[in-house]
């Protein structure tokens, strides 16, 4: 796939943390454009700067300096930073997140789950009834189940549901496969894919496994921060 729309653009990113008398610069002058459409992966060795990067490009985190530019928007630049509350509307607009840990609440149904997202903020195209996503993602036999009636692929598969509720036009996923087997990994990398094909969603993956890594249309290894040449 070469999208020809440009969804994100960042350059000359760079995170620098402090620690004491200790600097750690966690993305060091990373500069890449991720297209509409686009199913990108991060990959690198555990401490290279993967999931600071992709917080940063999710607007997640502020980086210390250069720039990042979604469609017509500036993030944040040398001279101009969104404030908190401009950064919560593009998060909610946006993006949808999933992350390692499945974050559901043990005490609610999956259907509540996924729509929980409702209880902060609605999107006015975004489906009353999540039952569509429910099926795509084979769960909709499992809507009054609790987490703790659920495989781990089944709670990655509801974090995903929640995480498309309000019909993001990108999808952040950081080690979405870290807590569950190869046959499970293969699964959701599976499902990612057909996200990104049947509804054309901008996907950036952040993973440790190679092989869900090609699933996506590109990989970015990270070094020391650094993009590697």
């Amino acid at each position: 796939m070469s999208p020809a729309i440009q969804a994100l653009e960042a350059k000359n990113l760079k995170k620098i943390y402090i620690r004491g008398a200790e600097r750690i610069v966690a993305v060091d002058d990373v500069s890449l454009t991720i297209g509409k459409g686009e199913f990108v992966s991060f990959i690198g060795p555990s401490g290279s700067g993967k999931t600071t990067l992709i917080n940063l490009l999710g607007c997640l985190d502020n980086a210390t300096s250069g720039s990042l530019t979604l469609g017509t928007e500036t993030i944040f630049a040398s001279d101009k930073c969104m404030s908190e509350s401009e950064l919560t509307r593009i998060r909610r607009r946006v993006f949808g997140y999933i992350f390692q840990k499945f974050y559901l609440v043990p005490t609610l149904t999956v259907m509540e789950n996924v729509l929980l997202p409702f209880a902060f903020f609605k999107k006015a195209e975004a489906p009353a009834d999540p039952t569509p996503i429910l099926r795509f993602l084979g769960l909709d036999q499992r809507v009054n189940h609790r987490p703790s009636e659920l495989s781990g692929g089944e709670m990655q598969r509801v974090a995903i549901a929640r995480a498309l509720v309000n019909k993001p036009e990108i999808l952040l996923a950081d080690e979405p496969t870290g807590n569950l087997d190869s046959k499970r990994s293969g699964e959701i990398g599976e499902v990612l894919r057909s996200l990104n094909r049947r509804e054309g969603l901008t996907i950036l993956l952040v993973t440790h496994n190679p092989m869900l890594a090609k699933v996506a249309d590109r990989t970015i290894t990270l070094i020391d921060g650094k993009i590697a040449k």
